[in-house]
Order: structure tokens, then sequence, then C-alpha cells
């Protein structure tokens, strides 16, 4: 592993977990990611649950943990971000703009305060992700 100065985005829960186990690939914001195609981004658990979301995924099929059940407050996995899109087929966008994310690797949880917007936390990044971010030697 390789700390790196990581970008994060704070989301409610349960949609951390749905990025994390659920191959959510896109995160719907109203804003662009700022970030270059590419980077590297950090997911974080945020402590508001959002029951609508959850049963939103129940309906999906998918199994989705109760409040409490996940890691609120901390940083979960490390994903890349792949462009920004404002259409897709992934049952996963709604709009009107979403992150492409992909190769989502989870990471055991770091307690951090979360914030609105991105922000930034110095973080050790996965080997399966540092080699395809740091050039070989």
């Amino acid at each position: 592993m390789g700390k790196q100065l990581l970008k994060v985005i704070t989301l409610h829960r349960p949609w951390a977990y749905a990025v994390e186990h659920l191959g959510k690939d896109i995160e719907n914001r109203s804003w662009k990611c700022p970030l270059p195609p590419g980077s590297l981004i950090a997911i974080h658990a945020g402590l508001k649950y959002d029951k609508q979301g959850a049963d939103w995924i129940q309906k999906l099929g998918l199994d989705c943990p109760p409040d409490g059940a996940e890691h609120p407050g901390g940083i979960v996995a490390i994903a890349r971000f792949e462009g920004n899109v404002t259409a897709s087929d992934s049952p996963w966008f709604v709009g009107p703009i979403g992150w492409r994310l992909a190769d989502v690797v989870g990471i055991p949880p770091i307690a951090r305060r979360g914030y609105q917007r991105l922000w930034s936390a110095w973080l050790d990044v996965p080997e399966q992700l540092l080699g395809e971010v740091t050039p070989d030697a």
C-alpha cells in the first residue's frame, strides 16, 4: 500500500454500502465532479441513513443493510472516477449528473468526519489500485 492524498465524497448510508458491495457504478449529483477521469476517489459512509434510498435499493432486488449495520462516519472504499455523464443505462443513474465509478475496492473503515462536497484525506491505497496510478520504476 502507498499513502496518497485522495479526494473523498461523503454519501448517506446505505449508498456507500451500495458502491462498495452492490455494484453501484454511478453516484448521482447536481454538479460535475472536477477530478480528471482515471482519478481515485474515496467513499465515506456518512452518519445519516437514507431510508427511502434503502427502500429503493431493495426494490432493485438487492439486500440492503439496516441502519446501524454499516460503518457510519468511516471511509469504506476507494474507487476510480471514470468521468461525468448526463445519461446512462445503469440502473443506478437518476441524474441529472452521474459520476461513473469503477474498480471499487473496500478498505477497513477509517473513522473520519464527513463533509459536504469533495474533501481530502491521506489514505493507504490498495495495491490493485496503486499499480494503476503509480508509474512502474
